[in-house]
């Protein structure tokens, strides 16, 4: 059986959204079967047959500011003041992420690479 990359998928698929170009000749062309071919068509219509990027999608971010938190008194010596770390949420469908404190590139990397094979 043979398998066939996204990319070859979606090649075939534009080839048969030409004017002119039948289904049947771009399925014999590439030896597939012609009912897989129309079911590439149709998933590709409905935005269900996609190419993975290689490049690094980007994703809305709004900067919200820290709510000040209160310095705590004991015996008489001040406590210390937040630290300078920062936090990162996350929220996608069915999760919610948060990263506190300092927030490598390499953590936030794994973190975004385990999100996007879900």
């Amino acid at each position: 059986r043979r398998r066939y990359t996204p990319e070859q998928r979606l090649a075939m698929v534009q080839e048969c959204a030409e004017p002119g170009v039948s289904v049947s000749e771009v399925a014999q062309r590439n030896r597939v079967n012609t009912n897989l071919l129309f079911k590439w068509c149709r998933l590709h219509k409905g935005g269900q047959l996609v190419v993975p990027s290689t490049s690094v999608a980007l994703l809305p971010v709004t900067v919200v500011k820290p709510k000040p938190k209160r310095a705590r008194r004991a015996s008489g010596t001040h406590a210390a003041s937040a630290s300078s770390a920062g936090a990162i949420e996350i929220e996608v469908p069915g999760a919610r992420i948060y990263l506190h404190g300092t927030v490598s590139e390499a953590r936030l990397e794994a973190v975004l690479t385990a999100l996007a094979r879900r």
